[in-house]
């Protein structure tokens, strides 16, 4: 049978008046003026969705923006019949979910685009801007964190074994790693009972050292050069520009969990610096400077290629295990970079290194 109904190109609102037969596997659309149009019946759908009541029964074809309706309950049932995917979605669903994948793919692509490029470099601008009171307050309460994170408690103590304002014994040490910057950098060196054989920089001067790497290193001078590693890194304001962009990715994330300013920040923040996440170039930047640190005060930077080689020699593959190698460069790359003679070598007492090292106990 032939039933009355109104056709739409889609390039026009104007309904045109037209008659349309369920013939087997098609819908045949005949519009005055115009030749037959054929609709596979497979590709027929509900315009309207589900939930909508309406007594025109209305009509649209895949891919295109073509519609058709039908007022007439026997035309309605009729077309129902002849078409059995007419609740479907877009090719089963894909109607509803293509929007939703699409700007949901481009929401990560822009988010990831923040992330990677754009946050990287705002971070650069705001250490930069950032009172250097308020930076080194901000370091201060990041070590608390994680010397309990990663730290060894003694009955009711701390894990903190203590910090250069207040040992002579490590200020003395630390005194001779100073750069000529410190008038603009202020140094504060804490040391931490914990088997990491590792030290992390933090904003504003501070530098958390493990008893790890005090047991593992072989003389003061090992560990200067270790100490003016992580001081090219806060002379550079990696660790600054790190916990700008943990920070931001916490907060961000703080969001969607309900914290945006509290633990989450400061634990993600110590968390990263912990791991010593610096990119390569980064981690360069900061061997080349703790090399001329160490020249200039009359330190051997090879003590320090002395340690990365007795380092790589004894983990071998395992690196990698380490924290003060998450992002590092491989240890013999580091090693070559400080394998340079200096001019003058004064190095740290052995007495004042020995003390230095007992500041933790056995």
């Amino acid at each position: 049978m032939r039933f009355a109904a109104t056709y739409r190109d889609g390039v026009s609102a104007e309904g045109r008046p037209a008659f349309v037969v369920a013939d087997g596997a098609f819908l045949v659309i005949e519009v005055e003026g115009g030749r037959p149009m054929r609709w596979p019946a497979a590709e027929v759908r509900d315009a309207d969705p589900p939930e909508a009541v309406r007594p025109t029964l209305r009509l649209r074809r895949l891919g295109s923006d073509e519609r058709l309706s039908v007022d007439d309950a026997e035309a309605a049932a009729a077309i129902r019949a002849a078409c059995p995917d007419l609740a479907k979605g877009e090719g089963g669903g894909r109607a509803v979910w293509r929007p939703v994948l699409l700007w949901g793919g481009a929401a990560v692509a822009v988010v990831g685009l923040f992330f990677w490029l754009v946050l990287p470099a705002l971070a650069g601008f705001i250490a930069e801007a950032i009172p250097s009171d308020l930076e080194r307050r901000f370091g201060a309460r990041l070590v608390p964190g994680i010397a309990d994170a990663v730290g060894r408690r003694t009955g009711e103590g701390t894990a903190v074994c203590g910090d250069s304002d207040g040992d002579a014994r490590l200020t003395a040490l630390v005194d001779r790693v100073r750069p000529p910057a410190d008038d603009i950098v202020p140094l504060r060196v804490w040391v931490v009972r914990s088997p990491l054989v590792n030290a992390v920089a933090l904003p504003g001067g501070h530098i958390v050292v493990f008893s790890g790497l005090l047991g593992f290193a072989e003389s003061g001078d090992e560990l200067a050069g270790v100490l003016a590693h992580e001081i090219g890194h806060v002379m550079l304001r990696h660790p600054t520009r790190m916990a700008i962009e943990r920070a931001t990715v916490s907060a961000f994330f703080g969001l969607f969990f309900g914290d945006v300013a509290g633990g989450t920040v400061l634990g993600g923040v110590g968390t990263l610096l912990l791991g010593n996440a610096y990119s390569r170039d980064m981690e360069r930047a900061a061997d080349e400077l703790g090399a001329d640190i160490l020249g200039r005060n009359g330190l051997d930077p090879r003590a320090l290629a002395r340690f990365f080689e007795r380092l790589s020699a004894q983990y071998k593959d395992q690196e990698r295990l380490l924290a003060f190698f998450s992002t590092h460069p491989p240890s013999d790359e580091r090693a070559a970079a400080f394998d340079v003679p200096p001019a003058e070598i004064r190095p740290i007492d052995p007495e004042q290194w020995r003390s230095v090292r007992r500041m933790c106990g056995k």
